[in-house]
């Protein structure tokens, strides 16, 4: 019996994973949009863009995406605004931002993390390693919410002394942890 042949692509190597999810591509470059589009749906990505912040927040509010790529620089506003308004917005603050910009300073990079950004992403990058950082980030990012769901904080039930947290799937009583089988 013969075993199977592995796919490969012309290098030589096994084909990237298949990514799924919407992205949102945010960046004033026409050119860097089409670029990551063409990136991305090779790959299997829905990809939605916005040329701006204001476009952005828009898109967002009006289907939001599993993840969005946002430019720092642009005009009529910067990806850390961005960034902090969908932070702020119950139906854009579980998606995950990555900062991709040409910004290298680590003031720019710190500021990125403060604004809510979950990864930091250098211009020019690596293709493969923005398809791996993709890959981590929706791997890692909570499950979408969708609007009016209870948020963490609210996701705790109270019942005389027993308290159960459904986020964290844990039981207590009188404050003192009770052991849960699954």
């Amino acid at each position: 019996m013969t075993k199977p042949t592995e796919r490969k692509d012309a290098a030589g190597r096994p084909p990237e994973k298949t990514l799924i999810g919407r992205v949102l591509v945010v960046d004033d470059e026409f050119a860097n949009r089409a670029y990551l589009r063409k990136l991305l749906a090779e790959r299997g990505c829905e990809v939605m863009e916005a040329p701006d912040g204001e476009a952005a927040l828009a898109l967002v509010r009006k289907n939001p995406p599993d993840l969005a790529l946002v430019d720092v620089v642009m005009p009529g506003g910067d990806g850390y605004d961005v960034c902090r308004r969908m932070k702020e917005n119950p139906i854009s603050q579980n998606i995950p931002v990555i900062m991709v910009t040409s910004q290298t300073d680590i003031q720019d990079v710190e500021t990125g993390f403060v604004a809510g950004a979950f990864d930091y992403i250098r211009k020019p990058f690596n293709p493969r390693e923005l398809v791996a950082r993709i890959q981590a980030v929706l791997r890692r990012a909570p499950e979408p919410q969708p609007p009016g769901a209870p948020s963490a904080e609210q996701q705790v039930v109270e019942f005389g002394e027993f308290s159960l947290n459904l986020a964290a799937r844990s039981l207590t009583r009188a404050g003192q942890p009770l052991a849960l089988t699954t």
